[in-house]
């Protein structure tokens, strides 16, 4: 047992982490601008430095997260911010791409704003102020007055909460119409079996694809019909 109290580590566990993100982000900041791919390491170095290794996404899932905003075009819908906010920003400023992030808690989000705002970053990554409202079956973000774009490609779905009424299946009966045919959509805890469920009712109710990424991480990526047309209508 350590003999140094808690509250004394946290508060130097703090400050060490702010002394060291911003500079490990610069770095991989710096490595995307020069078209580099930034090996594991430095995404490791990310997710220590951030700080918030319980909830923060894992180095897998943000490398995938990043393979895929750099593959494509379009604007880009986030469920959830943190660190993968910050990574996928980073990226869609060399690629041209918006990227939206939902978030629920205020006090959260106003950290990730103010890591974008000193990066540099606000000009392509937009948090509107949400909450988590009831849609009757499910709880999900209040996106009225969010400004979400149609035509959104890229959805990385890490939340709501697990433990939310409906869990994250709100995604597609509230957003389905602002997707561009073929987005996909990156759940992330795919191992978990509620978001097994999810993504399979998903693609019962509005059709599309389902696969699992080959990352270990058991990410399902559930893709939207490319052609409308065919969509199965529900509610």
């Amino acid at each position: 047992m350590s003999l140094i109290p808690w509250r004394i580590r946290n508060y130097y566990k703090k400050l060490y982490q702010g002394w060291m993100f911003p500079r490990v982000f610069r770095r991989f900041l710096s490595m995307i601008q020069a078209g580099q791919v930034p090996d594991s390491g430095i995404y490791s170095q990310l997710v220590l430095a951030w700080g918030n290794v319980s909830f923060s996404a894992d180095t897998r899932y943000l490398q995938f997260c990043v393979s895929q905003v750099q593959a494509g075009s379009g604007p880009v819908l986030e469920c959830g911010s943190g660190l993968s906010t910050l990574v996928v920003a980073a990226v869609a400023s060399v690629r041209g791409r918006e990227l939206y992030s939902l978030e629920h808690h205020a006090g959260w989000r106003e950290k990730v704003q103010r890591e974008l705002d000193r990066f540099g970053l606000s000009r392509v990554a937009h948090l509107p102020s949400t909450k988590l409202v009831s849609y009757g079956d499910f709880d999900w973000y209040e996106v009225a007055q969010a400004n979400i774009p149609t035509g959104l490609t890229l959805v990385i779905c890490d939340a709501p909460p697990h433990s939310t009424h409906g869990g994250r299946s709100g995604l597609m009966p509230v957003m389905r119409k602002s997707l561009s045919p073929g987005c996909r959509v990156l759940m992330d805890d795919g191992v978990r079996q509620g978001e097994r469920e999810i993504v399979r009712k998903w693609q019962a109710d509005f059709g599309g694809s389902v696969t699992e990424d080959l990352t270990g991480k058991g990410i399902l990526v559930y893709q939207y019909p490319e052609s409308v047309s065919i969509l199965k209508q529900v509610g």
